[in-house]
């Protein structure tokens, strides 16, 4: 029996992000880390996030500059050099000698330990800096045991015999200078992002969350969890002989992500470099309950008497639930400058508020060969496109025309007004007054076009940052459709067994599908083991019509997670069938339970009108602005997939370990690469395969470092020849 209810939005539990950015480290040595050096940041200090101002922690153990040192775990304190690596050692709990003493039932344990130990150093490979204790060791691992009952010694004695628990190990540390002065930020726990505020005054935020730097919450599944989460820091920056310091920002609450609530907070921390003070201050903070989707500012002084001095540090950060991508603030327009006053808090500065995202009338993508078939492109191409312009100034700003640049080639956009008027300016653009067509071109199977957008080509006193005033996007043909920007502020779902979800799509002509891209993105309730049966219907005035294809009962499919931007799951059609469509189709799926499957929601790209869900007898429109994230795929001669699915890294294994001859790695990415360093850091072999012959090397330590298809570092392990 059908239930009644209706379509619902969640909240996400992983940032989309971040969750693809970072490769986790196995274990828990610094093998292999690096440590970073930083040069002090001078004043002025000014990020409004139209770039990443993050460091680039991601450094080459090759690369120019970077240095490295090996540390050892056991040393001889009188030459302060490492011992042999054939020798192992015990402490005193594993070579001494024990005497039981039984009397009257009553048992006593006596310990006397040898005096043939070494003092030596043992490091501690797992922190840095490295610091060690001298401990006195043994060559020889044994524990005796006799024992006396009621005054007489038991003849026998016994003997256990343990394994060396210190061997030589040794760790190599890396280190680079962070010079650069445009990189601010230290650490990643925030997220740099274009998408997730409503109206930000320039292209670009840094958005606090419930999740760490690599997209998951801080305490998974602890949906009570709460306390502090996200950290932005800054470089070291040198205050003295500065006067006058302000530092202001503006602030959003919730945005396109989810309301903080009144316990939650944004913060923000000053450090006083003087080593008597050595500390962290909080000198401003606001508690969740603010007005939410509202831009507000922040204007502070620093305190001459305790932060005017090399070395001044600030962060923000935040408290949150720590149980999912949760509690949004975001920050914007961070500037920190000296010959300030209480009332220097006006933005003078024209900035585009969203990046560009598709030239096509409807669609963020459709497939290379539809495109290419078209008599009349123009027909599906946007003769306007509404730019959101900000003008943060309090006065209206006067500038010069901007270009549009496609593929290196120049376009003038006459505008009747350039003067912006405070506020928000839709900037309605054209090319010519006619909209551009890509070229066509049979011979090839995909395209990309770069896109440049600038909206003023001088800077002026009311347009003083001239870098978000140029947008850049890449308007792709590949081979589905899309209407989505490919990442999901949130999860969007219906709420009863038996109920349907269907997506319209009108093609620019009927052709054969052979699956559906998804992106289904994870909640506090795991529905990974739901079922759903993939559906496409006819059109039907409208509505869905007939069901032109559905999965078997017994051979469904299930929501496979893939929360990270630009990455989905590919779902074929049973027995490897191909469904042929007319121009007007729609894709969707019917669910067996009552549980929301969260498939992808996009906030910024409205298709609500395609959106229909039944669950009572009839279709209804969704009750939500968006897109949902579901990207038919069609039969080109291009590879179904086109390696547009990102999939999760599968779990890399590497040995064995230690080898003497053949050393395997499974998991290995298609097309990935190995290289092998020695402990200077010098490259001693390069492979594309996943069994490497390591007979020939010399016995010692080894870096592993396994590389994918496009030269990104996935895993690095230490392994040893013996």
């Amino acid at each position: 029996m059908l239930g009644f209810g209706q379509d619902s939005l969640i909240p996400l539990s992983l940032n989309p992000y971040l969750k693809d950015n970072f490769v986790t480290k196995s274990g828990n040595s610094i093998d292999s880390t690096f440590q970073y050096n930083y040069s002090n940041l001078d004043l002025p200090i000014f990020d409004e996030f139209s770039t990443n101002k993050w460091v680039d922690y991601h450094k080459n153990y090759l690369a120019a500059g970077v240095t490295s040192t090996l540390y050892y775990q056991i040393l001889d304190p009188g030459t302060v050099l490492p011992t042999d690596p054939a020798l192992g050692f015990c402490d005193s709990t594993r070579f001494h000698h024990d005497t039981i003493v039984i009397l009257d039932g009553d048992a006593e344990k006596y310990s006397t330990y040898f005096n043939s130990g070494t003092d030596l150093i043992v490091n501690d490979l797992n922190n840095f800096p490295i610091a060690g204790e001298q401990i006195m060791l043994f060559n020889e691992c044994y524990v005796i045991i006799d024992s006396i009952i009621d005054g007489v010694p038991d003849p026998t004695q016994d003997t256990i015999f343990y394994l060396p628990n210190y061997v030589q190990d040794s760790a190599r540390v890396f280190f680079a200078d962070i010079t650069s002065a445009d990189q601010i930020w230290i650490d990643n726990y925030a997220c740099h992002n274009y998408r997730m505020p409503i109206n930000p005054p320039s292209l670009g935020v840094a958005t606090f969350d419930g999740v760490d730097e690599t997209g998951y919450p801080y305490s998974f599944g602890g949906q009570g969890s709460y306390g502090n989460a996200d950290y932005l820091t800054s470089k070291p920056v040198n205050l003295s002989g500065k006067t006058d310091v302000f530092l202001s920002f503006v602030y959003q609450a919730k945005g396109f992500g989810n309301s903080p609530d009144p316990i939650d907070s944004l913060i923000l921390e000053m450090y006083a470099p003087d080593p008597n003070v050595d500390t962290w201050f909080n000198v401003w903070d606001v508690s969740g309950d603010v007005a939410d989707d509202e831009w507000h500012t922040a204007h502070i002084e620093i305190d001459a008497s305790v932060f005017l001095m090399n070395g001044f540090q600030f962060r923000f950060r935040n408290k949150a639930s720590l149980a999912g991508n949760l509690d949004h603030w975001h920050i914007d327009f961070v500037d920190l400058r000296d010959n300030s006053s209480d009332d220097d808090t006006v933005i003078n500065d024209l900035a585009i508020s969203y990046p560009i995202e598709t030239f096509l009338q409807t669609y963020t993508a459709v497939p290379w060969d539809h495109y290419n078939n078209l008599s009349n492109p123009s027909d599906h191409m946007r003769l306007e496109y509404d730019m959101l312009v900000i003008n943060n100034a309090t006065t209206p700003s006067l500038t010069n025309a901007g270009n549009l640049e496609i593929d290196g080639n120049t376009f003038g956009l006459p505008v009747a007004n350039l003067n912006w008027e405070i506020g928000q300016n839709s900037y309605p653009f054209n090319v010519g007054n006619q909209p551009y067509v890509f070229p066509q071109n049979s011979s090839i199977d995909l395209e990309d076009y770069e896109v440049k957008m600038n909206i003023a080509t001088s800077t002026t006193p009311n347009n003083q940052h001239a870098i978000n005033d140029t947008t850049y996007f890449t308007q792709s043909f590949r081979n589905f459709y899309a209407y989505d920007d490919g990442t999901a502020e949130s999860g969007y779902g219906l709420l009863d067994e038996n109920s349907e979800l269907a997506y319209k799509f009108e093609a620019y002509e009927a052709d054969t599908l052979t699956g559906v891209l998804m992106k289904f993105v994870p909640n506090v309730m795991d529905v990974t083991g739901n079922v759903f049966l993939l559906t496409i219907w006819d059109d039907n005035n409208g509505v869905p019509g007939n069901i032109i294809y559905q999965d078997d009962f017994f051979d469904p499919h299930f929501p496979d997670y893939a929360a990270a931007k630009d990455q989905y799951h590919y779902y074929t059609f049973n027995d490897g069938i191909k469904v042929v469509v007319p121009k007007t189709f729609y894709v969707g799926w019917e669910q067996i339970e009552d549980d929301n499957l969260y498939i992808g929601f996009d906030r910024n790209n409205n298709n609500q009108d395609r959106i229909f869900y039944n669950n009572g007898g009839s279709w209804n429109n969704g009750s939500f602005a968006g897109s949902l994230i579901i990207r038919p795929v069609f039969s080109t001669t291009l590879n179904y997939t086109l390696n547009n699915i990102v999939s999760e890294v599968e779990a890399l294994s590497i040995y064995p370990n230690p080898t003497s001859d053949i050393l395997n790695i499974d998991g290995m990415p298609e097309l990935g690469y190995v290289k092998i360093f020695d402990i200077s850091g010098k490259e001693i072999l390069h492979a594309f395969q996943n069994r490497i012959e390591c007979g020939h090397l010399i016995n010692g330590f080894y870096i592993v470092s396994v590389f994918n298809s496009n030269g990104n570092l996935v895993h690095s392990d230490k392994i040893i020849k013996q």
